[in-house]
């Protein structure tokens, strides 16, 4: 959507494009003898929830990232653990044995 024209196509000098809709100078941005406060507010609008949104989704990127590597950790020191207790274990099970 970025470069995409929002237009307040209303003869309004100040807050309008400085034609209506039907008129055909209305979908030529060159020709406009408005501000258009109202078309250039909606677009910062848009341009800031845009950059929010792509914002977002790269920290839950990196959450989730950083889940990952907890998790790998967790499951490390789960089969660490694992094999400290079959280490353990094994002079019990060679006492029994003899």
């Amino acid at each position: 959507m970025k470069g995409k024209h929002l237009a307040y196509c209303d003869k309004d000098m100040f807050l309008g494009i400085g034609y209506d809709l039907f008129a055909p100078e209305a979908t030529e941005p060159q020709k406009w003898t408005g501000a258009n406060l109202v078309g250039q507010a909606l677009m910062k609008i848009r341009d800031n929830l845009l950059a929010k949104a792509a914002e977002e989704r790269v920290e839950k990127g990196i959450r989730m990232k950083e889940e990952k590597k907890r998790q790998k950790i967790q499951d490390r020191k789960r089969k660490l653990e694992e094999k400290r207790v079959d280490s353990e274990m094994l002079p019990r099970k060679i006492q029994k044995n003899n």
